[in-house]
C-alpha cells in the first residue's frame, strides 16, 4: 500500500557542518556518540571540522569502515564498540557506505544480533521499533541519498546483500554541506554523478503513485543533468551545490521506489569483488535499462527528454550514454571485472531484490540476464 510522508531534519547550506552538527547533538542529547567513517573521510581534510563539530558530544568513539560496502563483521564490529564504550547515538560521517552501516548499526545495537529476522525478505519491517538510537548522517559525497531514506543493504558473506527498511532506520537528522564534497578524482566524481542520474531516473519511473515524489525526482534530475559536468570537471562550489541537491531529492524520491537498474547495481556490486563500484556499474546499466523500460512509461518519457533537453534526432537513452562516455565512465560491464558466469546469479540477485517490484515494466529473469551479457 503507497504511503507518502516526508521526512526528516535537514540542515543545507555551504560550512554549515561545525555548528549544525553542534547543535543537533545537544538536541538529541548525544553525550557519547559512535561516530563512523569510510577510509577516505578518515583521510581527509575535514577531520578537523568534525571534530569541531563533536565538541558537544562529550566524548566520542570511532569506528572506520574499511570496507568498500557494509558488511555483517563490519557491522557486528561497530556495534560491539557501541555498546562497550556505553554510546547514545551514531554520527554517519563519509560515503554512502558510512551512513548505511551508521543505520544498520542502530538496528544491531537496539534489536539484538538476529539481524535476519528483520529484514525485508522476511516480512521484518513490521518487526523493527522505533527504540533504534538517533543517527546524524553527513554525507560527504553526492550520490546515494542515504541520508534521507530508510532503506539499508548489508552484504553478506556470500557477496549478497540483505535490505533492511523501516522508517526507524531514517536518520533523525541529515547535515549536507556542499563543502565536503571537495578535491574529489574525476572519474570519482562522474562515477557519483551517474549514481544520482539512475536514482532520479529510476524513482520517477517507478510504478507507484506519489506526486510529490516524481516532482523531486524531475527537479533533482535537471539539476544533476546541468551541473555534472562541472561537478566532475572542476572543483566548483555552485556545482556542487547543485549536485548535493539533486541526490537529496533522488533520495527523498526513493520511498515511491526504483527500479531494475539499482537492483541490476546492487547485484553485481556484490559479485564484481575487484571494481564494485556503484557508481561505474550504474553508468554502464542506465541506457539500457532506460531503453528497455520506455514501452511501459507513456507520456513520462517525453518529460524525462524535456528534462534533459534531449536535441532533435537524439534519443533519451543515447543522449545520456553519450554523456556518461564524455565524463570517463566504463561503458561495458567486462571492464569493471563482471564476467559472463556472474550474470545468472546476478538475475537471480536481482529478481529478489525490494526494488525490481516497483519497475515500471515487468523483467523476467531471463530479460535481466539478456540485458548484462549484451553489456559485457
Amino acid at each position: 500500500m503507497p504511503l507518502i510522508r516526508y521526512v526528516t531534519r535537514i540542515h543545507f547550506a555551504d560550512y554549515v557542518l561545525e555548528d549544525a552538527l553542534e547543535v543537533e547533538l545537544r538536541r538529541l542529547g548525544i553525550g557519547r556518540p559512535l561516530v563512523i567513517l569510510d577510509a577516505a573521510a578518515a583521510a581527509s581534510d575535514f577531520w578537523y571540522r568534525l571534530e569541531r563539530g563533536l565538541r558537544a558530544g562529550g566524548d566520542p568513539v570511532f569506528f572506520e569502515l574499511r570496507e568498500p560496502l557494509p558488511t555483517v563483521a563490519a557491522c557486528g564490529a561497530a556495534a560491539a564498540r557501541y555498546l562497550a564504550r556505553d554510546c547514545d547515538g551514531i554520527v554517519g560521517f563519509g560515503a554512502p557506505q558510512a551512513i548505511d552501516l551508521a543505520k544498520v548499526t542502530g538496528l544491531r545495537v537496539s534489536h539484538g544480533e538476529e539481524l535476519a529476522r528483520y529484514a525485508t525478505a522476511e516480512g521484518g519491517a513490521a518487526r523493527i521499533r522505533e527504540e533504534v538510537p538517533p543517527t546524524i548522517a553527513i554525507p560527504t559525497t553526492a550520490g546515494a541519498g542515504s541520508e534521507v531514506h530508510c532503506c539499508v543493504k548489508l552484504r553478506l558473506e556470500d557477496g549478497s546483500r540483505q535490505t533492511f527498511a523501516s522508517r526507524a532506520l531514517l536518520p533523525r537528522v541529515a547535515i549536507l554541506d556542499p563543502s565536503l564534497v571537495h578535491g574529489l578524482p574525476s572519474e570519482t566524481g562522474a562515477a557519483q554523478g551517474a549514481c544520482v542520474l539512475m536514482r532520479c531516473f529510476e524513482t520517477f519511473l517507478a510504478s507507484p503513485f506519489n506526486p510529490p515524489a516524481e516532482g523531486l525526482a524531475l527537479d533533482g534530475l535537471r539539476r544533476a543533468w546541468r551541473a555534472i559536468d562541472p561537478f566532475v570537471e572542476s572543483d566548483d562550489l555552485d556545482a556542487r551545490r547543485e549536485m548535493m541537491a539533486a541526490a537529496l531529492e533522488g533520495g527523498l524520491a526513493s520511498q515511491k521506489g526504483v527500479g531494475i537498474g539499482h537492483a541490476l547495481v546492487d547485484a553485481l556490486a556484490g559479485l564484481a569483488a575487484e571494481d564494485g563500484d556503484p557508481g561505474r556499474i550504474a553508468a554502464v546499466l542506465l541506457p539500457s535499462v532506460l531503453e528497455f523500460n520506455r514501452p511501459a512509461v507513456g507520456a513520462r518519457w517525453s518529460q524525462l527528454e524535456s528534462a534533459i533537453d534531449a536535441g532533435p534526432g537524439t534519443t533519451l537513452a543515447a543522449s545520456v550514454r553519450d554523456r556518461l562516455r564524455r565524463l570517463g565512465l566504463p561503458r561495458r560491464l567486462g571492464q569493471l571485472g563482471i564476467d559472463p558466469g556472474m550474470i545468472a546469479l546476478a538475475a537471480e540477485r536481482a529478481e529478489s531484490d525490494c526494488a525490481y517490484r516497483t519497475n515500471p515494466r515487468r523483467a523476467r529473469v531471463e530479460e535481466l540476464r539478456e540485458l548484462m551479457l549484451a553489456l559485457l
